[in-house]
């Protein structure tokens, strides 16, 4: 069954560590081609890399329970939600011919499986919606939501795979997403 969540996916000591890592370098969110627009997005944002041994134990793991190979994994994206933040309906893969989803699949293809990590729980509302499904997810921390953005056998987007980041009414919303390619992520 997709979307699917996998509890405990990391530990409290893990998601410390990545939202304490990440507090320093938070910008504010683009969507692809490194755009800013705050009507389709409105959060902060960063990467977090394998040469950190922690954050590279926890891409080793997810790796293992997704079974996807770690070198098809992209650095991890850390994402704050202030009150009022969110990010509209969307696909985690490139759905259309525009010169810039090109680009994307230039460096591994498409995002074939995507890991939505829940790093806290003190906010309220700020689920993650699947408007086709009629589905919304708001897991315990530490714990994810995992999809896959294609369809099956396809390189082409599913059309229930479009989510949203449904507006965080109060507190602070931190999640981490891991996303594996088709082939090796350059």
């Amino acid at each position: 069954e997709d979307p699917y969540i996998v509890d405990n996916i990391i530990t409290e000591q893990e998601a410390t560590h990545i939202i304490n890592r990440s507090s320093m370098y938070f910008n504010d969110s683009r969507i692809l081609g490194d755009t800013l627009d705050t009507t389709i997005r409105k959060s902060k944002s960063t990467w977090l890399y394998k040469d950190d041994p922690i954050i590279m134990n926890i891409m080793l793991k997810i790796s293992g329970i997704v079974k996807l190979p770690i070198e098809n994994a992209e650095a991890l994206q850390v994402v704050k939600y202030e009150p009022s933040g969110y990010y509209n309906e969307h696909h985690d893969s490139c759905c259309d011919g525009h010169h810039l989803c090109t680009e994307f699949i230039k460096r591994g293809g498409q995002r074939i499986k995507t890991v939505l990590i829940y790093l806290n729980d003190e906010f309220t509302e700020g689920a993650t919606n699947f408007p086709v499904l009629n589905k919304k997810f708001k897991p315990p921390k530490y714990s994810a939501v995992v999809f896959n953005p294609l369809a099956t056998n396809s390189n082409k987007c599913h059309p229930k795979a479009i989510h949203a980041g449904l507006p965080v009414n109060s507190g602070v919303k931190y999640v981490a997403n891991l996303w594996f390619r088709e082939h090796v992520f350059t």
